[in-house]
């Protein structure tokens, strides 16, 4: 009966996740809520602290953000009771944007790190990768253009360690518009690479790279070169 509970909880679970993902948040709610009570039912603390992290992320999607934060700290606590780092790392990384919602980005900067620091050690690459590349990004925003470009360069080697191809291609752009702002278009170029007119890819990651190298045409002054990358970006 308890295995039968545990079954029926991780479906719920994993129905949450999909209605979050199809954006139909009360009933996403409802799934969350019967997971979350089988779990305690059978007193299993794992299950537990999973949903209340996924719980957390439907709030937070909804902008409820004191509920969202309710649930990430639980979770957090759960995790760490049970030893789960990876779990751990992750309540931290979704407290981190909250964090950066309330504008506390000292606080936010350090919960990243911390959870950073343990995917590393986890080799969970796929959460390496995820956590620099949104990192990369709000550094360029800030101007901090060096702490970009390395995180950028760690969140592309880590797309490319487990095969996520479109993934390496947006960082591969983000590296090469870097290079562009500070007025490199060499380093922009070895970033690029030298296949313009690879078809691979999802249109939004070719869009970023026919973009870059448009960038980069125009700052060479080759104009026919610069229109012709932007018009194919347009096309996608």
């Amino acid at each position: 009966a308890q295995g039968d509970i545990r079954e029926l909880a991780s479906a719920k679970d994993v129905l949450s996740l999909a209605l979050q993902r199809s954006g139909d948040m009360p009933a996403a709610q409802s799934a969350s809520e019967a997971a979350l009570a089988a779990y305690t039912q059978t007193g299993d603390r794992l299950g537990e602290a999973a949903t209340r992290n996924h719980l957390g992320m439907m709030y937070g999607r909804s902008n409820r953000n004191d509920e969202a934060r309710e649930q990430f700290e639980t979770a957090l606590r759960l995790f760490g009771d049970a030893g789960d780092r990876r779990g751990q790392a992750t309540a931290q990384s979704n407290l981190a944007i909250l964090d950066g919602r309330a504008g506390r980005r000292e606080a936010a900067r350090e919960r990243n790190e911390a959870a950073l620091a343990a995917f590393r050690e986890l080799a969970s690459w796929p959460d390496v990768a995820r956590l620099q590349f949104n990192l990369a990004v709000q550094d360029r925003g800030l101007g901090r253009l060096v702490d970009a470009e390395t995180r950028f360069a760690e969140a592309l080697a880590a797309f490319e360690r487990i095969g996520a191809a479109d993934h390496a291609r947006q960082a591969r752009a983000s590296l090469a518009e870097l290079a562009l702002a500070q007025a490199d278009p060499g380093k922009a170029a070895r970033w690029l690479g030298d296949d313009p007119a690879s078809h691979e890819g999802s249109p939004q990651a070719r869009a970023a790279l026919a973009t870059a190298r448009g960038r980069m045409a125009a700052l060479r002054g080759d104009v026919e070169s610069a229109d012709s990358a932007y018009r194919n970006a347009l096309t996608l």
